[in-house]
């Protein structure tokens, strides 16, 4: 998510039209539109992954949807934008879009889907700078 100075996060949903890009991929795509968890955050994710993690997920706190961004600005340090092509749950067409809009940059594209921490880890760090 890249939200602009003040905006909420259940705001940023219409803001950018998150809910019709990621309709409007399952539509091209052959797979649901209506959310399904393992369809749209963890189809890439290995069982192996998906068996290590806790035997029960908390549900997020709703707060955080209602909160602001409070910045007013983005910083003047280098801001690199990464996304996986395979996320069903934020399109790649989708994150070029709002990449270009809000920080007028482009994506590196790498493979995974929306949870490309779990599903690539390997690729993701190397596309990571080193701060040691």
């Amino acid at each position: 998510m890249i939200p602009n100075p003040d905006e909420a996060v259940g705001a940023w949903w219409d803001d950018t039209g998150a809910v019709q890009a990621r309709m409007a991929a399952a539509a091209r795509n052959g797979y649901s539109p209506a959310f399904d968890l393992h369809t749209y955050v963890l189809h890439d994710v290995p069982e192996s992954v998906l068996r290590s993690g806790p035997p029960h997920q908390r549900e997020q706190a709703e707060a955080v949807f209602h909160e602001p961004c409070r910045f007013r600005n983005w910083s003047k340090v280098p801001i690199r934008v990464i996304a996986s092509v395979e996320d069903r749950f934020s399109p790649i067409e989708f994150q070029r879009q709002v990449a270009r809009a809000r920080l007028d940059k482009d994506v590196e594209v790498i493979a995974g889907g929306h949870l490309v921490a779990l599903s690539q880890p390997d690729e993701l760090v190397a596309r990571l700078p080193c701060l040691l």
